[in-house]
């Protein structure tokens, strides 16, 4: 029996085409099973804002299923939460305007299938579009996070979420109904004894081994 994708067209394109490539799988039942990509979206950014969004970040990443590592690109003056024993490689810029200009190398390692950019402030219209552009170029997982809201136009992003104190909020993932209310503790975001909030940062990218 013939599948609806290969009997029926959509203005001559198959019904198929009408369904987004999977995406970074979080291993988070509530989320994959929702978004249209099973997970979060390659070749496009992702959008986390809020006073939760750093730890939504990292508990997304930690729980991906996917071959490829993840980047964690940030300024000084933010502190990120990692547990010691993540394989998470970072990159610790002066500014956050200075991440654009490392962006790009760090992309062209084809390693990293996950990008994670925590910001300090909301980025520019046209930063935010070379933003976009560069993570269609290189179909990678691109996720900006911020504390503070508005931080990226979402109309350039396919998936934006709120991660508040109480609960967090799907605000746009493509055909999806939208707002998806979730309660926090859903997700478990509560700071864990195993963390470290002091870390060497590393200030270049090290190979990876072999």
């Amino acid at each position: 029996m013939q599948h609806a994708a290969e009997c029926f067209s959509v203005e001559g394109k198959s019904l198929s085409h009408l369904v987004p490539e999977p995406g970074l799988a979080t291993g988070m039942s509530v989320l994959d099973d929702f978004l249209p990509w099973h997970g979060l979206p390659f070749g496009a950014l992702t959008i986390l804002e809020g006073p939760q969004s750093v730890r939504l970040a990292r508990k997304l990443i930690s729980r991906r299923q996917t071959l490829k590592q993840t980047v964690w690109i940030h300024s000084l003056r933010q502190r990120p939460f990692f547990h010691d024993d993540e394989n998470i490689f970072r990159l610790q810029v002066a500014e956050d305007h200075e991440i654009l200009n490392h962006l790009p190398e760090v992309l062209q390692e084809s390693a990293f299938g996950t990008v994670v950019i925590q910001l300090s402030h909301p980025l520019s219209r046209p930063r935010a579009a070379l933003l976009t552009e560069l993570a269609e170029n290189f179909d990678v997982a691109l996720i900006l996070v911020c504390k503070q809201p508005k931080i990226f136009p979402w109309e350039q992003a396919q998936l934006v979420i709120e991660a508040n104190d109480d609960f967090f909020s799907i605000r746009k993932a493509q055909n999806r109904p939208v707002p998806l209310w979730i309660p926090e503790e859903m997700l478990d975001l509560k700071s864990s004894v195993a963390e470290s909030p002091v870390l060497s940062w590393w200030n270049a990218i090290e190979p990876l081994p072999g």
